[in-house]
């Protein structure tokens, strides 16, 4: 579910970007952007519940503006705090050599963060499971 979210989040801000004309787009693209950052939001929290909330709030609050993206900041930052590494940094992107401030804090990412890494998704999948189904239920009544 978070990757569908994440999805979502990427989509409605791809949507909100593109241009159109007059009142209709402007009436529509607050809405898109509205809705990204609930989507994003959700995603945020997800993450940040499923590892060490603490850390994870701490480095969402104070790490996630620095991202150019309101997507990818929020739910890279928290991640890379509820997993306990630092993240981020300078890339390659398309090319080019782009300056990224780090995410998280702990220590550098490695290939033993990856079953870690797994474990928060699963554990995310899983809730997001619950709480779909537990609408449901709701909703049927």
């Amino acid at each position: 579910m978070t990757a569908a979210l994440i999805s979502l989040a990427l989509l409605l801000d791809a949507a909100s970007g593109s241009r159109g004309a007059g009142i209709l787009w402007s009436a529509s693209a607050a809405g898109l952007t509205a809705a990204r950052e609930c989507v994003s939001f959700m995603v945020s929290r997800d993450t940040a519940g499923m590892g060490r909330a603490a850390v994870a709030l701490r480095c969402w609050c104070s790490q996630a503006r620095g991202w150019e993206s309101p997507n990818a900041g929020p739910v890279m930052a928290a991640g890379a705090g509820a997993l306990g590494l630092a993240l981020g940094g300078g890339a390659y992107h398309h090319g080019r050599w782009k300056a990224r401030p780090p995410l998280g804090f702990g220590p550098a990412s490695d290939a033993r963060a990856i079953p870690v890494a797994l474990r928060l998704v699963s554990g995310a999948l899983l809730l997001w499971m619950l709480v779909i189904i537990a609408v449901d239920v709701v909703a049927r009544d």
